[in-house]
This record gives C-alpha cells, sequence and structure tokens, in this order.
C-alpha cells in the first residue's frame, strides 16, 4: 500500500438478502473511500444496514455485487486464507461482543 491507496474503497456495494422467497435490498450501490487519518461516522436509524456495511468492511461478509478494498485488496475476490490474513489489520467492536467469562479481556481479543 502507498500513501495514496485509500485505507478502505467501497465501489458500487449492493447487497441483497432474501427473507422466504422476497428479497430485500440492504445496500444499493454505496461508493465511499476512507482516507488514511480520516474519522468517519456512519449514522441511520435502526434497519437501515448500517451492521450489513460495516460487516461488508470487516471482510466478514461478502457483496451481491461491488468491491470492498481494504488497503488495496479486494476483499471480494481473494481465497480464504488471504481473507483471514487481511481481517488481522482490521479492527472491530461488535455491538453485541458476546465475551468469554472464564476469560480475561487479553484472551477474549
Amino acid at each position: 500500500m502507498d500513501l495514496t491507496t485509500p485505507i478502505v474503497e467501497i465501489v458500487d456495494l449492493k447487497k441483497t438478502y432474501l427473507l422466504g422467497k422476497v428479497p430485500v435490498n440492504a445496500l444499493q450501490g454505496i461508493n465511499l473511500k476512507v482516507e488514511k487519518g480520516d474519522f468517519i461516522t456512519i449514522l441511520g436509524p435502526s434497519g437501515s444496514s448500517k451492521s450489513t456495511l460495516l460487516n461488508m468492511i470487516g471482510a466478514l461478509n461478502k457483496p451481491t455485487q461491488g468491491n470492498v478494498l481494504i488497503n488495496g485488496v479486494n476483499a471480494t475476490t481473494i481465497n480464504d486464507n488471504r481473507l483471514a490474513e487481511l481481517r488481522r489489520s482490521i479492527g472491530f467492536i461488535f455491538q453485541f461482543f458476546n465475551l468469554i467469562q472464564r476469560l480475561s479481556a487479553r484472551g477474549n481479543v
């Protein structure tokens, strides 16, 4: 990665889920660039697909269409081993983090 590569770049991102047989368009053509040093906030009402977008940025889910680039690496096209390696560079705190009670804070990390 060079200094001109965005930390995160999302290009025409779309995600459709099936609710039974009914398609639900969660994300519809999202484009976003996050440069080194940027501080962003994602706001919206409950059900507006904020978590879906963050799961895409965190390389936890695959989009229906579009690309998610993390430090210039396309997370939507790499194999599982490379994806696991890429996830090591992403900090992610879950809303419901489900800590394991018998482990220390360090152990849970």
